[in-house]
């Protein structure tokens, strides 16, 4: 890819702004905050000020979710989970932000893929390439499915694929993680 289109992709506030403008179907984002800010304070707020039961906060730089958090109440009490560590609950009155970062509410996935992992939000990604003569082709699509204590689908994190016949639109009975690991059914469901 070219280095001068990388940033479209790459920073999570441009690329939310650029499909906005192309009218895409996206997550709700609430906010960019930077880590000046009461992160405890701004999260109450957009609870409150929001119909979302679970918030990510994601770096605007950050890639195959590394930095992300989740931001939900356990209980009464307002709490983060970060993917690196996703069974420590954190106070959000004891979490400090890193990054410049966008706040989105959580998609609530359809019942069908949540059958398959209930923990994340389980993705379906189609590669394709835009060809010399305009035309749009696609090349490939996988479903991402979430495991273990991840609340996040991405194969960096644990998740795993299974690939999607482009000519049916079913999905493979084989999933594999990013080191090449088959797995014929999904370890936790």
């Amino acid at each position: 890819r070219r280095p001068e289109c990388a940033v479209l992709f790459e920073d999570k506030e441009i690329c939310h702004q650029l499909c906005q403008s192309w009218n895409f179907p996206l997550p709700r984002q609430l906010a960019v905050i930077d880590p000046s800010v009461d992160f405890a304070s701004e999260m109450q707020q957009l609870m409150e000020n929001s119909e979302a039961r679970r918030l990510f906060v994601k770096p605007i730089d950050g890639d195959g979710g590394r930095g992300s958090c989740l931001v939900e109440f356990e209980g009464s009490k307002l709490v983060v989970r970060q993917i690196a560590s996703p069974e420590k609950v954190i106070p959000v009155s004891g979490f400090t932000l890193s990054r410049r970062s966008v706040v989105q509410e959580a998609i609530v996935q359809h019942p069908a893929l949540s059958q398959l992992f209930p923990g994340a939000l389980n993705t379906v990604r189609i590669a394709t390439l835009f060809t010399p003569e305009g035309n749009v082709k696609v090349v490939g699509a996988f479903l991402r499915i979430g495991k273990g204590s991840q609340f996040v689908d991405n194969g960096d994190q644990g998740g795993i694929g299974a690939a999607i016949e482009l000519s049916n639109g079913r999905r493979d009975d084989v999933a594999s993680n990013n080191r090449g690991k088959k797995f014929e059914r999904h370890p936790d469901t």
